[in-house]
């Protein structure tokens, strides 16, 4: 019989102690190398905000013209729900009114029709994937497509972000996941979620878009820190619901021609 193997150990102060302070990925909005979840009801711009977070660390521009890049680098999204000239049309659509060049952006899309993380193949393609890319943020948009899971479940959601966990941890990279609230969901930001509250538990940061009197506001929240210590950035006079979904205006209105604010 051979020996058992052991775990991997190391003394602690062996181990190279942090900077002073988690450095961001997006300043004030995405730390690096964090995990966590962008959320908000229906319809009121989740997928563009992940897009234009995803762009603005490709090319090193202000995410919603505001929120500096500390962070360039790679990125590779999966949109479940969107087919691929729909995913292009919204790419162009922020690149156009960033004045970038689409052919020049570091930008790499998921063409496979499923991505399920469910299925071990499947992790172990997205491993290879990233490996291959070397990606500064994944985006994975929306949760609800990407398995077929209870996720009511406790032992099947913390399954499911501890396999994404994992990844984060081998490949350095943040990842933001897009996740639905419940159908009138009340209460604090992270208890609105569909599901287990192990999504939010999960986050490292947490970011959720509402829509009130005719504005978005958007709540950042860091992981394991009460909602009253969140910071809050306000749109003022955002689009409308119909307009978050046009391709020309959604870039807009979710960028310079709102006005945007943070307050702790």
């Amino acid at each position: 019989m051979s020996a058992l193997e052991s775990l991997c150990v190391q003394r602690v102060a062996q181990i190279e102690a942090p900077a002073q302070g988690r450095p961001w990925l997006v300043r004030s909005l995405w730390a690096s190398s964090a995990v966590g979840i962008l959320g908000g009801p229906p319809k009121c711009g989740k997928t563009w905000l992940g897009l234009d977070l995803a762009i603005s660390v490709a090319s090193g521009t202000p995410c919603l013209d505001a929120f500096p890049v500390d962070s360039k680098g790679p990125t590779l999204v999966y949109l479940a729900e969107d087919s691929l000239d729909t995913a292009r049309q919204r790419v162009e659509g922020i690149c156009r009114h960033r004045g970038l060049d689409i052919e020049s952006l570091d930008l790499y899309l998921l063409t496979e029709p499923a991505l399920r993380l469910d299925r071990e193949p499947d992790l172990h393609k997205l491993a290879a994937t990233l490996t291959e890319i070397k990606p500064r943020l994944l985006l994975l948009d929306p949760f609800v497509r990407l398995h077929r899971r209870d996720e009511n479940s406790s032992a099947d959601v913390s399954g499911l972000l501890g396999d994404l966990r994992l990844l984060q941890r081998n490949h350095n990279l943040a990842i933001v996941l897009v996740h639905h609230v419940r159908k009138n969901g009340r209460g604090p930001q992270g208890e609105a979620l569909r599901g287990s509250s192990d999504l939010h538990a999960w986050g490292d940061c947490n970011a959720y878009l509402t829509r009130r009197a005719g504005a978005l506001q958007l709540s950042r929240v860091a992981g394991h820190v009460k909602a009253r210590n969140s910071d809050r950035v306000e749109c003022e006079g955002c689009a409308s619901r119909r307009r978050a979904q046009d391709y020309h205006t959604a870039p807009r209105a979710l960028s310079s021609a709102t006005s945007w604010s943070i307050s702790r």
